[in-house]
């Protein structure tokens, strides 16, 4: 028994590191994509010599802003909620956010390994996962609606159907989320009610009646009570509150995408009005990809999202500069930093001890 629980961290731990050369190979290969695909040659990189004095300090503050911000959103949704932390738990808990967020494939270890730091810098754990929970989930919704919002108005590329599968699905999945929070938040009854209703019905359905099924309709109704429940407690915070926090969002969000921006002037995009809306959409797609981060598509679809601004060997550039500085720079600062505060192992213990 004892040499099962032993080698269950082990596996994790293995997983980690597939997960990250996952990250690594998939990303090499999509750079190669797009590098190809726009006849990348090394005689490009001279376009770097082109970034003014100024933008290379505007690209590091808006590096570091990032960070900052995503730091700031633990620390102030903390303050919605009663709860005064320090700002080195806040910053653990982002660090370690961003890492796993873009090493796991759909994101699948970041809420806990936040949480774990949050928990483990003095945050009650009950109000560590719901502070978690409610920034993740309304982030997410906040840039998916903007990106829906862009493609209605007939923003963004024309994409083949290998590229809107995972799109399309992100979004409704996100979509069902979305109601499934506004239901909880301003109607939690009803929705319970309901659930409930539904899931003691299935229960008599032959072809939901199964026992795995009936698992996966339990966990499923027990967590969304539990999101619910979350819910309910941050209402208590109030609209103004729940509006400042989207304010917050939206700086956010302008801190990040704003990087690509300037990197898209700086290497030539004029059409202002046009790059915000596809900087926006593919944002969101970056977000609803099935690969970790992001990664691969991400860089792939450079010249898709970017080419009618820019010569494809710009377009390239600008968006490997702009993964450079908001997630490869980020899984790198992760990897060094946290295992020096127990960080990877205690996430990893944690993760595994929700499991069981």
């Amino acid at each position: 028994m004892k040499e099962n629980q032993d080698a269950r961290p082990t596996k994790i731990y293995v997983r980690l590191v597939l997960f990250i050369l996952l990250f690594i190979g998939l990303t090499v290969a999509g750079v190669w994509w797009a590098a190809t695909s726009a006849k990348f040659d090394w005689n490009a990189l001279k376009t770097l010599a082109t970034l003014t004095l100024s933008t290379q300090i505007l690209l590091a503050f808006l590096t570091v802003g990032l960070l900052a911000m995503e730091t700031f959103r633990f620390w102030i949704f903390g303050w919605a909620i009663g709860v005064r932390m320090r700002i080195v738990t806040a910053w653990d808990a982002a660090i370690s956010n961003c890492f796993f967020a873009w090493v796991t494939p759909g994101s699948a270890m970041a809420d806990p390994a936040s949480i774990y730091m949050l928990g483990k810098g003095g945050v009650p754990w009950d109000a560590a996962a719901l502070l978690t929970f409610v920034k993740s989930i309304t982030s997410m919704v906040l840039c998916i609606s903007l990106s829906m919002i862009f493609l209605a108005m007939g923003y963004g590329p024309d994409m083949n159907l290998f590229l809107w599968i995972p799109f399309v699905s992100g979004i409704g999945i996100l979509s069902v989320l979305s109601a499934v929070m506004l239901l909880g938040a301003f109607w939690p009854d009803f929705l319970m009610r309901n659930f409930l209703h539904w899931k003691d019905k299935a229960a008599s359905w032959r072809w939901t009646s199964g026992p795995r099924l009936t698992r996966i309709v339990d966990a499923l109704y027990k967590h969304t009570k539990l999101a619910v429940d979350r819910l309910r407690l941050f209402r208590q915070s109030g609209i103004g509150v729940m509006l400042f926090l989207l304010s917050v969002h939206v700086v956010y969000y302008v801190v990040f995408i704003g990087t690509l921006i300037v990197l898209l002037c700086a290497f030539g995009a004029t059409l202002f009005s046009g790059i915000i809306p596809n900087a926006v959409i593919y944002q969101g797609f970056t977000y609803v990809a099935p690969t970790p981060g992001g990664a691969g598509i991400s860089e792939a679809t450079a010249v898709l999202f970017f080419g009618e601004f820019l010569q494809p060997k710009n377009a390239v550039l600008a968006v490997v500069l702009y993964r450079s500085l908001t997630f490869y720079l980020q899984i790198i600062i992760g990897a060094i930093y946290l295992p020096f505060i127990g960080g990877i192992r205690g996430v990893m213990e944690y993760s595994s001890s929700q499991k069981d």
